[in-house]
This record gives structure tokens, sequence and C-alpha cells, in this order.
């Protein structure tokens, strides 16, 4: 028996994942971190958005997990190549919203801005 053998017996059966990035740019880590979710979460979607809105109506879908590659700006702001903005609060509660039970946000944002960003 492995370590993550372990960790199967709390399993949850049947959970959605979506993985996705909002710039191409993060198309190899993209295809990377869907793999991962892949081996636990066979209900993984993985895509590329144009914009923060196309993001936003895919929650509609019902995700227990998004893992979101986008960047933030200094003042937590998340920033899509179209140059759409939104403050990271605002994307949570958009999260919450459609019940979303993780919601992870990954890049090489400065800590700082997460700080600013998903605090209230």
């Amino acid at each position: 028996m492995g370590l993550l053998d372990a960790f199967r017996k709390d399993e949850v059966v049947g959970t959605k994942a979506l993985v996705c990035g909002l710039e191409p740019q993060t198309e190899d880590w993209l295809r990377s971190d869907t793999l991962v979710y892949k081996r636990y979460y066979p209900a993984t979607t993985s895509a590329t958005y144009p914009g923060i809105p196309q993001l936003v109506d895919a929650l509609a879908q019902k995700f227990d997990i998004v893992h979101v590659l986008c960047n933030l700006e200094g003042n937590g702001m998340i920033i899509d190549a179209r140059g759409n903005r939104m403050m990271g609060t605002d994307f949570a509660q958009k999260c919450c919203d459609a019940n979303v039970k993780l919601l992870w946000i990954a890049s090489n944002n400065a800590s700082d801005a997460y700080l600013k960003g998903f605090n209230s």
C-alpha cells in the first residue's frame, strides 16, 4: 500500500473538476495540471477561455473544483489577455454562488496580490 492509497478511503466519487487558463501561453501548465487532476477525478474538464466573462459563464456547469491559471495585478485584480478585470473576491463569490467547493488560482503571481484580491 502506497501513501496515496491511504487517502483513497476518503475519495469523493463523481467530483467534477475544471482546470482552465485565461492565457494561451499557459497551455503546457494546463496540460500537466489536467493530467494530475484526471488521475483522481475522471470528470475533469480542461479549457482555455478567451476572457473572464467566458470563465464565469463556465461556472454554470456546476464544477466542484475550479483550478484557474491566470494573472493577478498587484492590486489583486484577475486580468485576462483582453484586458478584462475582476477582483479576486468577486470571482470567489461567483464560485460560491455556483457551489464550487475548492477554488485554486495558480500562476506565478506575487503573494501580495492574493492578499489584496482575495481578502474581504
